[in-house]
């Protein structure tokens, strides 16, 4: 029979058989690894998922430039056109 435990103060004994009780709660790894692969598989999804939103805003981002370069070419033009009819 085990002794109880050090430093509580009403002397409980958590494993009144012996220390084999420490055997009996062992965990299972397969749950946790199980979740672990869940945990990861989702990680994947997330990943391709921001993959594929940079890809679109990159995209996005390129057409803004383009329309954005041609309005500067076209207030260049403008305000070459006004200089040369003011000079």
């Amino acid at each position: 029979m085990a002794g109880p435990l050090g430093g509580e103060p009403l002397g409980v004994n958590a494993c009144p058989r012996g220390a084999s009780c420490v055997a009996r709660i062992a965990m299972d790894d397969s749950g946790l690894l199980a979740a672990l692969e869940r945990a990861e598989r989702a990680i994947g999804r997330i990943e391709r998922s921001l993959a594929a939103r940079t890809h679109q805003v990159q995209g996005r981002e390129q057409e803004l430039r383009s329309k954005v370069r041609e309005a500067v070419a076209e207030l260049d033009q403008l305000i070459r056109s006004a200089g040369e009819a003011n000079g």
